[in-house]
C-alpha cells in the first residue's frame, strides 16, 4: 500500500509538472511603435519580455513593436476581434473611430493634469471595459498615459490664438474640433512622418508628448515649445477574451495585478519624463533625452479658458454626437459618471 501511495503521488507530481512545463498559452503581443520612445523602450518591452517569469503564469509571449507587424495602428481592435493578435498596447485616438468610448476618456481639454486624468480614468474605465467585451470580444487590463500632449511649432507663437490659420498636425479626427475651435487647420499625419512634414513646412505645428517629440527629433525642425496640456495621450492594454478565459480565476487575478502595477509605473514615469524632457526641449538641465533650445511659451489664464470653452462647446459635443450614434445613451452615461467635468455649468 505504501508503494502504491508513493507511485500515485509521483504520478500526480509528474502530471502537475507536465502541465506547468508543456501547457503554455501562446500570446501574440503588439506594442507601441518603437519610435514613440522612452515608455516603449524602457518600460513596455521589458515588462512583456519578463512577464511570464515574473508572474509564474504559463505564458509563451512574443512581443513585437507596432512597426514590426505591417499593420496600421487603426486596425488594432479589428486584429483583436479576428484573433490575429492576443494582446495589444491599444492606441486610443487611432482606434476611436470604431469605438468612440475610447476618446471619451481623453477628450481634448478634459484633463489639464495627471491628477484629473487619474480621476477620469477611475470613473470611466469600466465603460471602456464593458464596451470592449461586448463589441470586440476583448478585456481591458489597464490604462496609462504618454503624458501631456503639447504643441511644437516651427513658427513663432505667444498664445493659442496665434494658431489661427496655421496647419496643425493631429493624430486623428478626434482633435479636429480643438484645432477648428482655434481657427487652425487640422492635418492628420502618421506619427513617423511628422519630422519630415515639419522640416519641409507641410505643417506649422504638431501635437504629441514632450518625451515622444524629443525622442523622435521634432525639436530639430521646431522653434517654439508650448506646454499646455491638450490631452494626456491615454492608451491601454487589451487582451482577447478567448485568451483571457484560458486562464483560471486565480491566474487572471495574478495577470491583472501585474498589469495594474505596470500601469502605475508608467503613470509615475510619464510625469517624471515630461518634466525632464520639457527641460531638455528648452535648453535647460537635460539628464534624459537630447538638449534643444526651443523658445518656451508659458500658457496664460486665457489659454486655459480657451481650452475649456472648446472642450465643452466643441470637442465634447462632437464626441457626444458620434458616440450616441454608435452607443445609445453614451454621453448621458459620461455626464453621470463624470459630473465634475461640468460642475460649473
Amino acid at each position: 500500500m505504501i508503494i502504491r501511495a508513493i507511485i500515485a503521488v509521483a504520478i500526480l507530481a509528474m502530471s502537475a509538472w507536465a502541465w506547468v512545463r508543456f501547457d503554455f498559452i501562446s500570446v501574440e503581443v503588439i506594442g507601441q511603435p518603437a519610435s514613440t520612445g522612452f515608455i516603449q523602450k524602457d518600460l513596455e518591452r521589458p515588462f512583456f519580455e519578463a512577464l511570464a517569469k515574473n508572474t509564474g503564469l504559463p505564458l509563451r509571449i512574443r512581443y513585437r513593436s507596432l512597426e514590426m507587424v505591417g499593420y496600421k495602428d487603426t486596425y488594432q481592435l479589428k486584429m483583436l476581434k479576428d484573433g490575429t493578435i492576443d494582446l495589444v498596447s491599444l492606441r486610443f485616438i487611432q482606434n476611436s473611430s470604431v469605438m468612440p468610448e475610447l476618446m471619451g476618456i481623453d477628450i481634448a481639454g478634459l484633463s489639464s493634469s495627471f491628477q484629473i486624468g487619474r480621476s477620469v480614468v477611475g470613473a470611466y474605465s469600466a465603460v471602456i471595459d464593458q464596451t470592449l467585451q461586448t463589441k470586440f470580444g476583448a478585456k481591458l487590463l489597464a490604462i496609462w498615459p504618454f503624458g501631456p500632449q503639447v504643441l511644437f511649432c516651427r513658427k513663432p507663437i505667444d498664445s493659442l490664438r496665434d494658431l489661427a490659420g496655421l496647419k496643425v498636425r493631429i493624430a486623428g479626427p478626434t482633435l479636429e474640433p480643438f484645432t477648428l475651435g482655434l481657427n487652425a487647420i487640422p492635418v492628420i499625419i502618421p506619427y513617423d512622418d511628422v519630422n519630415e512634414a515639419l522640416r519641409i513646412g507641410i505643417i506649422d505645428c504638431a501635437i504629441t508628448s514632450s518625451a515622444s517629440a524629443n525622442f523622435s527629433g521634432w525639436p530639430k525642425y521646431s522653434t517654439h515649445y508650448f506646454p499646455i496640456t491638450i490631452q494626456l495621450g491615454l492608451n491601454g492594454y487589451v487582451i482577447r477574451l478567448a485568451t483571457w478565459n484560458r486562464l483560471s480565476s486565480a491566474q487572471q487575478q495574478v495577470l491583472m495585478a501585474a498589469f495594474e502595477k505596470h500601469a502605475q509605473a508608467i503613470w509615475s514615469y510619464a510625469e517624471m519624463i515630461h518634466t525632464e524632457t520639457s527641460s531638455c526641449n528648452i535648453g535647460g538641465e537635460c539628464k534624459l533625452g537630447v538638449r534643444y533650445n526651443l523658445t518656451n511659451v508659458s500658457p496664460s489664464l486665457e489659454d486655459f479658458q480657451i481650452i475649456q470653452k472648446i472642450m465643452k462647446e466643441g470637442s465634447f459635443e462632437k464626441w457626444s454626437s458620434e458616440c450616441d450614434h454608435v452607443s445609445e445613451n453614451c454621453s448621458r452615461v459620461f455626464r453621470k459618471l463624470l459630473p465634475f467635468v461640468f460642475s460649473d455649468e
